[in-house]
């Protein structure tokens, strides 16, 4: 088999790193916008100084991811797709354990009638990044692991029937949330194995019709040799045949 020539393997990296940047864009838009807005929701219940700076955290962990990206993007000679991958799932599970680490603090201190708003959008946002694409490494796994299993087991472990119903939700959701993508993930596994193997396929074709028309003209070359060797030896043996009869 053919592997992908270089140039080949150039465009399913730009176009992978392409949809990454895309994906790392929105997800600094999403977190800096649930940051937010879980801020304003636990505002009254904790320290300013501590809730400013875990907002400004998350958004530092996802702007950088983003720019990062985007400077592989732009490079001329771009490095490792595993490498900037590998950066990317690391970010990634940092943001999950920022998050696991608040909402840990809050199951702890809040009352359960406080909960269930910012609850809510770390919810949504483990549901968006359960289907993210992402052919290298799940997202869902990197972030929601920290973000909704260390505070659903502080819940569990916290007290009243309130904050129970709380951390059973959130598992279930987590669990659902899991399933999906991990389904999700060896489908994208699949195909771009798949992605790469048909590529292969293309330049296997291509090079037996490259082979195949060579052939043809050598051929066509030794076909013509031998016909022009014929007509030598008929012209010879017809110049003999007239110089023998005179």
């Amino acid at each position: 088999m053919q592997y992908p020539s270089d140039a080949e393997t150039q465009v399913i990296y730009r176009r992978k790193l392409s949809l990454l940047a895309t994906q790392a864009s929105t997800a600094a838009a999403g977190n800096s916008l649930g940051a937010l807005l879980v801020a304003a929701m636990v505002w009254p219940h904790i320290h300013a100084a501590l809730l400013g700076s875990w907002v400004g955290l998350v958004m530092l962990i996802v702007t950088t991811r983003w720019l990062h990206v985007r400077r592989y993007l732009k490079a001329e000679e771009p490095g490792s797709l595993a490498a900037c991958f590998r950066y990317c799932a690391t970010s990634v599970a940092v943001n999950g354990l920022v998050w696991g680490g608040l909402f840990s603090y809050l199951a702890y201190s809040l009352e359960a009638t406080s909960l269930a708003p910012p609850f809510s959008v770390v919810c949504a946002l483990a549901a968006g990044t359960s289907l993210t694409y992402n052919a290298y490494f799940n997202p869902f796994k990197n972030f929601s692991v920290p973000a909704l299993l260390m505070p659903g087991i502080v819940l569990l472990a916290s007290g009243p029937d309130e904050k129970l119903w709380i951390a059973i939700i959130v598992l279930a959701w987590f669990t659902l949330m899991y399933s999906i993508s991990s389904q999700l993930s060896r489908y994208l596994e699949s195909t771009a194995k798949y992605e790469t193997e048909n590529v292969a396929l293309i330049r296997d074709l291509e090079y037996q019709r490259e082979h195949s028309e060579r052939l043809n003209e050598e051929l066509q070359l030794k076909t013509e040799i031998i016909e022009r060797l014929a007509r030598r030896q008929q012209t010879d043996s017809e110049s003999k045949q007239r110089a023998a009869g005179e």
